[in-house]
């Protein structure tokens, strides 16, 4: 409330005075000064949102990043004013944020900063980015564990194969991969778990289920199957299993070792992967080293040839779906449209029939009956067709999704035959 009349009151006070003696303040200059008055973040959030480029911008954006007071928020700023005059006020503010608890991605930015911002690092700030790396792998676990996601546990692995809770990682991604293949009940899937896991807890249950599943592939000749070139081909038309790729490859260098900010770009780059939100690095292009283990190769080449043309077929299949659902819902508005139609000439009728008036107007429809019957066929005919249309759309659908559960399985073979040649 305190708030409300300080700011309030300068804006009463400063109309009044515009009204009696007349002001050239700015609109901008205005909204400059309740911020400066009220010193809260939302307002100088506003004034930057309102002058992006005003003559106060680096000053309401230095006031709001200071009062945020993170590292990521330091950085943004640093980025945004490549050219200001608090740089060595920030570096040292971010310097001193980093002595407190970090989150993931303030620490996955501060490591980033250092590598690639920073020229010649002093000994003082190698001992704090290796501080912050120290810490960074038990968040990255508490992060992964909390989530229970697949991937995300995945890549926590192939990120710190050394970790103390490596052991509880893989017993925790065993039981989701587990989960997965189960879901997926396709021949493939129990084939790559038991790739991934042949003498694992799990492994009985999943060659139980494979033996029922009764499949049939991998008898057939492969003719000449090169395990990279399909592979190529393959993450070539499916994404998912490129960025899969890349993150194997990455782990191997990983595992090989290099220089501490060498692995923490590596590592970063797979968080790009994971998340879908970055290109692939450099390191990846062509996949280089990187092929299919296929001790059978009639099933990796009949997966790699599912997976290519599958996808394809599977695009085109999506393409009709949706036009079977288009479809179906037309029908359904149609018929929706029919009922109201009957019953407003029932409406009508009734009234021109009691009244003498109404819309029709006593105008002769031509019709044997009346108009509301003929609109209440019409509807009762779309309905027929609106519940045949979304039975023929509902089976169709059930049918996209056996068929996306196949491109699953069938990718996650292929996954579990990734390997970098030695």
């Amino acid at each position: 409330m305190k708030s409300c009349r300080k700011r309030c009151g300068w804006w009463f006070g400063f109309g009044l005075g515009c009204g009696l003696i007349g002001c050239t303040a700015s609109q901008e200059q205005l909204a400059w000064q309740v911020a400066r008055d009220s010193n809260a973040p939302s307002d100088y959030a506003n004034y930057m949102r309102q002058y992006p480029s005003g003559a106060h911008a680096e000053e309401a954006r230095w006031e709001a990043v200071r009062r945020t007071d993170t590292v990521s928020a330091y950085l943004d700023f640093l980025r945004a004013n490549p050219s200001s005059s608090r740089k060595s006020e920030v570096e040292e503010r971010i310097s001193a944020a980093t002595a407190k608890p970090l989150s993931v991605s303030d620490s996955t930015a501060y490591l980033a900063y250092v590598r690639t911002q920073v020229k010649n690092p002093s000994k003082k700030t190698l001992e704090r980015a290796g501080q912050v790396r120290a810490k960074l792998e038990p968040l990255e676990w508490d992060a992964a564990r909390s989530s229970g996601d697949l991937l995300q546990l995945v890549f926590f692995l192939r990120k710190y194969p050394a970790s103390s809770h490596a052991a509880d990682a893989q017993a925790l991604v065993m039981e989701k991969r587990f989960e997965a293949v189960s879901k997926m009940s396709h021949p493939l899937a129990y084939q790559a778990f038991l790739q991934f896991y042949p003498k694992g807890s799990r492994s009985d249950e999943a060659r139980v289920l494979l033996e029922k599943s009764q499949e049939p592939s991998g008898t057939e000749d492969p003719g000449a199957f090169d395990p990279k070139a399909a592979l190529k081909d393959a993450a070539a038309k499916d994404p998912a299993l490129e960025r899969q790729g890349c993150s194997v490859i990455l782990a191997s260098r990983i595992r090989k070792g290099g220089a501490d900010f060498e692995i923490d770009a590596w590592r970063e780059h797979m968080n790009g992967l994971r998340n879908n939100d970055s290109p692939m690095p450099p390191e990846c292009a062509g996949l280089p080293g990187l092929t299919l283990d296929a001790e059978n190769k009639a099933a990796a080449a009949r997966a790699a040839r599912l997976l290519l043309h599958g996808r394809e077929d599977l695009e085109a299949f999506a393409g009709r779906v949706k036009t079977m659902q288009d479809r179906a819902d037309l029908v359904k508005r149609s018929s929706k449209a029919a009922d109201q139609l009957a019953q407003q000439l029932e409406s009508d009728e009734l009234s021109e029939g009691v009244l003498g008036g109404g819309a029709l107007g006593g105008v002769d429809l031509g019709l044997a009956e009346k108009g509301s019957a003929t609109a209440m066929r019409a509807k009762e005919r779309l309905e027929v067709l609106a519940a045949a249309a979304a039975s023929h759309a509902d089976t169709s659908a059930k049918l996209l999704r056996t068929q996306a559960g196949q491109a699953d399985a069938v990718r996650f073979y292929l996954m579990s035959l990734l390997k970098v040649e030695s």
